[in-house]
């Protein structure tokens, strides 16, 4: 059971496919703004320089919060007996950590680098 084959896919298959799309949007960022890939606020919005940067931190920040997800579920994985339920709350919790994580750290990025200009 503990190395039951579905568990783990399940386990594993969200940190690996984060890895995966913050890479690809590190090799293919957005090149100009849009309302459908990249990342998206209205202070990235605001302006060409605002959406690159934007863009380009947060891939990088996810790219890194997901790795660590992955080390996380890993050790979770080898600590915690049952990991059918005791997985499931560290995945919630991993993932609201990256939304909570990604956002604001681009946002007072993009917010000083237009204080410092004006």
């Amino acid at each position: 059971h503990f190395f039951d084959k579905k568990v783990m896919l399940k386990i594993f298959i969200l940190p690996v496919l984060l890895i995966i799309i913050s890479i690809l949007w590190i090799i293919f960022p957005p090149k100009n703004r849009n309302y459908f890939y990249g990342y998206r606020t209205g202070t990235s919005m605001r302006s060409d320089e605002n959406w690159h940067l934007a863009n380009h931190l947060s891939s990088r920040i996810l790219l890194l919060l997901s790795i660590v997800i992955l080390v996380i579920h890993t050790i979770a994985t080898v600590v915690i007996e049952d990991p059918t339920n005791g997985i499931i709350n560290v995945l919630v919790i991993s993932y609201m950590i990256i939304t909570f994580i990604v956002i604001p750290i681009t946002e007072l990025v993009l917010r000083s680098k237009i204080k410092s200009k004006n």
